[in-house]
């Protein structure tokens, strides 16, 4: 099925980040050394074009210097506002935190696919190689294999932080018990996780994109 983006501002997502993990949770990544302002955050609402499924919310926020580069770029009057200057610019970022929201029960398998499919656009632009395509693959396939029986449940929360080349993933279910808790390291690995969001081709560049132009 085709996917739909739809973009909410950014001024309501400054306001509803706080309440998106449950007051009674507590956020089971470290959120510090995060920027704010226009630049830092992009968010989108992925949904299924066919029956309006809601599927997921998506939180990008920045590092101070990633969103201030992503700011001038959004202020910039010399054509270099342009889609892929932005995701360019995000793409090279160090200090990023991602926080999935589950609208609906996902199975595993469904989850795969769809990462597979973004990484996969993340490959074509060569922001990996194919052999970094076919370890991380396989490493992601063994990493969520304890979720294969529950998969994604709604109001589930998937967080990736990145911090240089390392990368932190949890998976919270909705009362606050974590799922998965994992830790890698490589240069490819934030590569990945950005690229599969960001890559031209990706179910959500565009929703991603038009955020953060709303926002300025």
């Amino acid at each position: 099925m085709k996917a739909s983006l739809r973009a909410w501002p950014c001024t309501l997502v400054v306001l509803l980040a706080p309440l998106c993990a449950s007051a009674q949770q507590a956020v089971p990544v470290d959120t510090t050394g995060l920027g704010s302002g226009a630049g830092a955050t992009m968010h989108m609402l992925y949904e299924r074009t066919i029956f309006r499924v809601d599927v997921l919310d998506l939180t990008l926020r920045f590092g101070p210097e990633a969103a201030q580069r992503l700011s001038d770029v959004l202020s910039s009057s010399d054509g270099r506002r342009s889609d892929d200057a932005l995701a360019n610019t995000a793409l090279d970022a160090r200090q990023v935190l991602a926080r999935v929201v589950f609208r609906r029960d996902v199975r595993l398998g469904q989850f795969l696919d769809g990462l597979e499919s973004n990484l996969r656009a993340a490959r074509s632009a060569g922001i990996v190689s194919a052999g970094e395509f076919d370890t991380i693959m396989r490493d992601v396939r063994a990493q969520y294999e304890p979720l294969r029986e529950r998969g994604f449940r709604d109001r589930d929360t998937m967080w990736y932080r990145v911090r240089g080349d390392s990368l932190h993933v949890v998976v919270q279910s909705a009362d606050g018990a974590i799922l998965l808790d994992e830790r890698v390291i490589g240069p490819e690995r934030r590569r990945s996780v950005l690229g599969g969001y960001l890559a031209p081709g990706s179910d959500f560049r565009k929703g991603l994109l038009e955020s953060i132009q709303r926002a300025s």
